[in-house]
């Protein structure tokens, strides 16, 4: 099954080979990561929720923290050809702008143009102990940040969204991955 995968994602012009680990995913592949100087990860997951992931955890969640590159999630209602010039659905890319992510920026844009699917860029604002007109400034200045980000891309622009959420980083992340419309999410953070 791994090998004609791979020839699949060979025929589609993507350069792949089949590498299969034995131990623990989210030691085994930023190891391999690791070795191999990577550029992005792609993972797919089940999209478990509720008690099920409470139990059991989330091998794509635990991969965006571990590893230093942009992790590529894939749900399950994503179509078997990636790179199929059909409108694609939606494409979640989390942001956190204290760092200069642009490379999850490009990652991004171009999986949403090449699926012609919709993009949105998602931040969210940690506002304990804002009043009213600093978390108004700095939902400004986070949608400015994305604009700007956005505009550095180069080559052409996916049609995109902005939505900026307060409230603890971690737990609107999740809300968001929870939602099913979804087909990839690319974590930024």
């Amino acid at each position: 099954a791994l090998l004609h995968m791979a020839k699949m994602i060979e025929w589609e012009g993507a350069v792949c080979e089949p590498v299969l680990l034995e131990g623990e995913p989210v030691e085994q592949i930023p190891a391999l990561a690791g070795r191999r100087a990577v550029d992005r990860v792609i993972v797919a997951t089940r999209s478990t929720r509720g008690l099920d992931r409470l139990l059991t955890g989330s091998v794509a969640e635990s991969l965006m923290t571990a590893l230093d590159v942009p992790v590529c999630v894939i749900g399950p209602r994503a179509v078997h050809n990636p790179f199929r010039s059909m409108r694609g659905g939606h494409i979640l890319l989390t942001l956190s702008l204290h760092h200069d992510r642009l490379d999850c920026v490009q990652l991004a844009s171009l999986l949403a143009v090449r699926r012609r699917s919709i993009l949105t860029f998602l931040h969210v604002l940690d506002v304990a102990g804002m009043g009213t007109a600093s978390r108004k400034d700095a939902r400004g200045a986070a949608h400015a940040s994305i604009v700007a980000l956005a505009s550095a891309v180069p080559g052409p622009l996916p049609e995109f969204l902005i939505a900026i959420r307060e409230g603890s980083p971690p737990h609107k992340i999740l809300d968001e991955d929870s939602c099913p419309g979804w087909d990839f999410i690319v974590m930024g953070s």
